[in-house]
């Protein structure tokens, strides 16, 4: 189902490099980048364009300039880019202040949810 020259970047900018989403995309086989920070992201973007991208850690973490570099960098409307997030930091982050996010997602998050999220951004970029 997922192919090789494409693959999901999570960026966890707390250094938490194994983050239970990662163990997740794993079970679906999913190619995975963990960057640990925006320039490591900015580095994999510049090489290559991820599907989706999920932003973890607090919204402090994934400001809306942040998230608008981010769109900017990958020149597409292809590439999905989601927050994931606490139900309760999401009063604090509502999403008309995130006009370049997809979506969020809340933690904890389901395997059937991020089967939907994968499903629904590899129909996007026409797989």
């Amino acid at each position: 189902m997922f192919t090789s020259r494409r693959y999901v970047l999570l960026l966890e900018s707390s250094g938490e490099a194994y983050h239970p989403v990662h163990d997740l995309l794993k079970q679906h086989a999913c190619p995975v980048y963990v960057a640990c920070s925006t320039a490591q992201a900015v580095a994999r973007i510049d090489q290559s364009l991820p599907y989706l991208m999920i932003l973890a850690g607090g919204h402090q973490d994934w400001s809306p300039g942040l998230v608008h570099d981010l769109r900017e960098r990958v020149h597409s409307a292809e590439v999905t880019i989601v927050a994931l997030t606490e139900l309760g930091e999401l009063r604090h982050a509502p999403s008309e202040d995130y006009p370049d996010l997809d979506g969020f997602l809340v933690k904890p998050l389901s395997d059937e949810v991020l089967t939907s999220v994968l499903e629904s951004a590899l129909v996007k970029t026409d797989f």
